[in-house]
């Protein structure tokens, strides 16, 4: 009922595919629910979806370089995360935060800092501009296929640098 889907789903971090799994039913029937009684979640955090959801800004390329290095698309919800060592990391976590124009905010554990970015469609959008997956992408991940310019070539590449190279 609407009081379930309230309590299950919109005030935890769960999502409707963990509900499912855990009650052994289809997801659809969860999804139906929802729709039937206008049960919708809510990030938390705001950010700017029109700068996100740009594939031709190399900003983005960049984001998303950084994320096949350094990063991970959440397989539970429709986030990224991307989890840095070091206080010129956390610099350059806070600039991807203003860039975005998000309100969320630099978590710490030990050294190290991660962010989060959490939106409907966030992880379809990689996977369909950059071809990253939610899985272990040790041994599977790979360049995408084209850019939409070489700026933001250029941009992926530096991304990837900044995470897991140097020249």
């Amino acid at each position: 009922d609407k009081k379930w889907l309230i309590d299950n789903w919109v005030n935890t971090d769960k999502s409707l595919t963990t509900l499912a799994k855990e009650l052994n039913v289809n997801d659809s029937l969860l999804e139906c629910r929802a729709s039937k009684y206008g049960v919708t979640k809510k990030y938390k955090y705001t950010l700017n979806k029109s700068k996100l959801f740009n594939d031709s800004d190399p900003n983005i390329a960049y984001l998303a370089g950084l994320l096949i290095t350094d990063g991970y698309l959440n397989p539970k919800h429709d986030s990224v995360e991307i989890s840095l060592t070091g206080d010129d990391e956390k610099v350059l976590l806070q600039s991807i935060l203003d860039y975005l124009e998000c309100n969320n905010c630099i978590q710490q554990f030990g050294k190290s800092f991660r962010i989060r970015l959490a939106t409907d469609g966030i992880k379809q959008f990689f996977f369909d501009k950059f071809n990253l997956t939610d899985n272990n992408k040790t041994f599977t991940a790979t360049c995408p296929y084209n850019f939409v310019n070489d700026d933001c070539a250029k941009g992926y590449i530096r991304g990837c640098i900044d995470g897991d190279g140097c020249i």
